[in-house]
């Protein structure tokens, strides 16, 4: 296993030095276009895809750009430098899951073929400007389709302070979170992957119920935010950014007498929503330790046509410890929401999403991983999501405890016969389900699965 530690030798170097690793590099095995672009092997910057090394943080840091790619280059009038190629790649997911209880009217052991196909625009696409761009192809039973998926875009340099270099940069993206370099934090946080089918849900008069989410952890791909961040002596960074609903070809707008509007769900944000970051990090040795802080607050359009407010705060750690050639990982992340709904019940219209003027969520989220070098991993993940009751934003005709608290277990073996490719076998099992402790096994499930990426 490759050990690349983030030292502040590293950071001094900054964009010349990385260059000249890439290119003293003699493999070039690496997964999708960050790997054709640096020729590093997929290990240098993930212990398994698509957990980061300490040098593929500091890869992301620097806004994507390290390479040692043939550029084309230019000097007359405007300048330029890209990349000869186009940093395109692929992938690829595939499944099986089996449910505790097959649905009515279902079957059981469904194929997803494909899960999930990708395709990734992601590279250097200027001095010191890179991107990670993602267009996904979902089966679905209401309707398939391509859409965008995580993007990142991101301008990154460096500057001196008390006679150390720092990184800042600007990044566009449309995920809050997806432009963190850890994986601890919604966007990359565990699971990586699970099975695309609904569990059996408590179903009740074929009404199907719904696991809670956050307002931060529903906004990917519908919103998009514009914000700075910076690494401070390798130790402190911080990140701020704004977010507004960005859904293409529909008009946001209350909807009711005269709207006509697109109708406000929990992905739809009204005006400018804030996300920050702050994290602190430190190397012991061989150890590493990271621990942070992140929120967002929104203004949620309902459908009645006002502003509902949610404010998430949320703490989070990491922590790796590596054993000879094999690595031990932690991870754990605290979220609360807190969810006003004065507006909504004061309006008095039936169509409020709630019979409380303020609810809350609390989402408690720690995975452990082992890893046999690049060869074998094997995860250990607990969930828990609890809230005060409330009739009718969870009530359910299968719900009548009117309850958001859900909590389960999730075990996970993997194996890598390539860097590129991972087999797993997942296994979720539910010990409480909105609000019910009864027939809970019927929503646990087996998905043995398939990710490719070339």
């Amino acid at each position: 296993m490759s050990k690349v530690s983030v030292s502040r030798s590293l950071i001094i170097a900054g964009g010349g030095a990385l260059a000249l690793l890439a290119l003293s590099s003699p493999e070039a095995l690496a997964v999708p276009s960050y790997a054709r672009q640096t020729g590093l092997a997929c290990e240098v910057c993930h212990t398994v895809f698509p957990e980061l090394t300490p040098f593929g943080r500091l890869f992301k840091l620097n806004g994507y750009t390290l390479t040692g790619l043939q550029q084309i280059e230019a000097n007359g009038g405007k300048s330029l430098k890209i990349n000869a190629g186009a940093p395109l790649s692929v992938m690829l997911q595939v499944g099986m899951s089996n449910e505790g209880k097959r649905a009515p009217g279902g079957q059981n052991n469904n194929v997803e073929f494909p899960r999930q196909l990708s395709l990734f625009y992601a590279g250097e696409i200027s001095p010191h400007m890179g991107t990670f761009m993602q267009i996904t192809y979902e089966q679905k039973a209401a309707g398939s389709s391509f859409q965008w998926d995580n993007t990142d875009v991101r301008y990154a340099n460096h500057f001196t302070m008390d006679g150390q270099d720092q990184i800042y940069g600007v990044t566009l993206n449309n995920n809050p979170s997806v432009e963190d370099v850890w994986n601890d934090t919604p966007a990359w946080g565990y699971p990586w992957i699970h099975s695309g089918e609904h569990p059996y849900d408590h179903y009740a008069n074929g009404a199907p119920s719904s696991p809670p989410d956050s307002m931060l952890d529903s906004l990917g791909g519908n919103v998009a935010g514009l914000g700075a961040y910076t690494l401070i002596n390798n130790d402190w960074y911080a990140a701020l950014s704004f977010y507004r609903t960005a859904i293409q070809g529909n008009l946001i707008e209350p909807v009711g007498a005269g709207g006509g509007g697109l109708a406000g769900t929990l992905d739809s944000i009204n005006g400018v929503a804030p996300y920050w970051r702050l994290a602190w990090q430190r190397q012991f040795d061989d150890a590493y330790w990271e621990i942070g802080t992140f929120g967002m607050q929104t203004k949620g359009l309902d459908s009645i046509g006002v502003d509902d407010k949610y404010t998430d705060v949320g703490v989070d750690t990491q922590y790796e410890l590596p054993l000879g050639d094999n690595l031990l990982a932690l991870h754990a992340q605290y979220l609360h929401e807190s969810q006003n709904y004065g507006t909504s019940v004061a309006a008095g219209n039936a169509a409020a999403p709630t019979s409380n003027s303020s609810d809350h969520l609390n989402d408690v989220r720690v995975d452990g991983a082992m890893h046999w070098s690049h060869d074998l991993e094997a995860m250990l993940a607990y969930d828990n999501w609890s809230g005060n009751s409330d009739a009718v934003l969870w009530g359910w005709t299968n719900n009548v405890s009117g309850s958001p608290n859900t909590a389960y277990w999730t075990a996970e073996v993997d194996y890598l016969p390539w860097e590129n490719t991972k087999l797993g076998l997942q296994y979720r099992g539910y010990t409480k389900y909105v609000g019910s402790t009864t027939s809970v096994s019927n929503d646990n499930y087996t998905f043995l699965y398939g990710w490719f990426a070339w």
